[in-house]
């Protein structure tokens, strides 16, 4: 996915393109779109099949839930389910092209979910954490650092492997960023969803859901 296709696409189910502090991404550099009302699930479904659909990813296209809902069902998806099981995969595996085949996409579908969040969901914390509700962004943000930081750490020690590092240190480093993600999601559940649930009409935060959606397909 590059600039050109990112914008087409925001123009596609948005209408235009311009400089609101809404935010898609689906490469390094931001397209700031205006969010507009979304006309019903099938434009959202051809939309994504034009970008390539949603491939490895629990949030099916024609789910029209609040972003609250959308990213609770993406942690239980993740952590539970599918880290979990690449991991084990990673640790049962001996081929290094392998192991690194399966630490990508662990990498991959991390990145997917915590970049989606950091383009729909924090931008609109961070206006309700100006308008007084207390909010700590920069905390939820210095979180997905941490495992960022952790899976590039695991990725370098896999080359060196053969080099005398241990064969459990990855898988250590791997579980540590597991166990960073759950507190992590938890904390997202159990305070910044429920703030935002509070504060956000329904129909706001399910024109959100679609932003976090997209996002994710685009990434």
């Amino acid at each position: 996915m590059n600039r050109t296709h990112a914008v087409l696409l925001h123009r596609h189910v948005f209408g235009f393109v311009s400089k609101s502090p809404i935010i898609a991404w689906g490469f390094r550099a931001p397209v700031r779109c205006v969010s507009s009302q979304v006309s019903g699930a099938d434009t959202v479904k051809r939309t994504l099949e034009s970008f390539g659909g949603m491939e490895n990813d629990v949030l099916d296209e024609s789910d029209m839930r609040p972003i609250d809902d959308l990213i609770i069902t993406d942690h239980k998806w993740l952590l539970s389910s599918t880290i979990r099981k690449l991991c084990q995969r990673f640790q049962n595996e001996c081929d290094e092209d392998k192991k690194r085949e399966i630490l990508a996409k662990y990498t991959r579908l991390v990145s997917l979910h915590t970049t989606a969040e950091e383009s729909v969901l924090y931008p609109k914390l961070e206006i309700l954490a100006a308008s007084g509700t207390p909010l700590d962004v920069v905390h939820l943000k210095e979180g997905h650092e941490k495992v960022r930081e952790g899976l590039a750490r695991a990725e370098e020690m896999i080359d060196v492997e053969h080099k005398g590092t241990r064969k459990s240190s990855v898988m250590e480093v791997l579980t540590k960023v597991m166990k960073e993600l759950d507190a992590h999601m938890t904390t997202e559940e159990r305070s910044d969803l429920v703030k935002l649930r509070s504060e956000v009409d329904e129909a706001t935060r399910t024109t959100l859901g679609t932003e976090f959606r997209i996002a994710k397909a685009v990434g």
